[in-house]
């Protein structure tokens, strides 16, 4: 896959915390001091991520979070989120069935992904990181089970 950045025009839906020093068990406890509305942010994680995932309606700007060092990503495609300023360098029309039969190839269908091309200095990419989310939860299901994730 060939990967572009663009201008930041993106409406962002989630934040994503790519965090190999610290546990995302961090950054939750961070939202856990702030207002009672983010219990409702659904949120999903791996060992050393986290997504946080905004609310309100679509024809609203979602409320997220400020969350430092977070990536805001959007819905590019049916359950496939992009950091906010990149794009697949391909035509639009083209995109889904490209991106669907890639992940088929690495048995991630049907699950929503995170797709983080590595820029570097450079204004293209090639290479990516891709995240699975299998699950999301209400952040105030995992407040009230404690700081073990």
């Amino acid at each position: 896959m060939a990967w572009r950045r663009t201008d930041r025009i993106q409406m962002p839906g989630a934040l994503f915390v790519k965090a190999p020093e610290i546990d995302p068990a961090h950054y939750i406890g961070l939202l856990q001091n702030k207002s009672i509305f983010f219990a409702e942010l659904p949120v999903a994680q791996g060992l050393d991520w986290l997504v946080v995932f905004g609310a309100g309606s679509k024809d609203d700007a979602l409320l997220l979070p400020h969350i430092p060092g977070a990536t805001p990503i959007y819905q590019a495609l049916p359950d496939c989120w992009f950091p906010v300023g990149t794009a697949l360098d391909m035509p639009e029309t083209v995109q889904v069935s490209y991106v669907s039969a890639s992940l088929e190839q690495h048995n991630l269908t049907r699950l929503e992904v995170v797709i983080i091309p590595e820029f570097g200095d450079e204004n293209t990419a090639h290479n990516i990181d891709v995240y699975a989310i299998r699950d999301q939860v209400m952040l105030g299901d995992i407040l009230a089970e404690g700081p073990a994730l």
